[in-house]
């Protein structure tokens, strides 16, 4: 019988997450910029969507989710 010991996950006790735990310490570091606003912003080209990261921006381009821009968004 072969005992793994495994370091215990990361976790976010603020912004009210209650012990959240991450896979990585990286996924926490992003997550707490994320909700720090401390995180860069990228911005749709076309209906000006506002994402944290640029994969959910690309995704969001590439299956074209844009949704039209009201009158008092302008």
């Amino acid at each position: 019988v072969r005992v793994v010991h495994q370091r215990p996950k990361p976790q976010c006790w603020e912004h009210g997450c209650n012990g959240r735990q991450f896979s990585t310490f990286s996924n926490l570091l992003r997550h707490q910029r994320e909700k720090s606003g401390t995180a860069a912003k990228s911005y749709c080209p076309r209906c000006g969507a506002e994402f944290t990261r640029t994969t959910a921006r690309n995704g969001h381009v590439a299956h074209d989710k844009c949704k039209p821009r009201r009158a008092s968004d302008s």
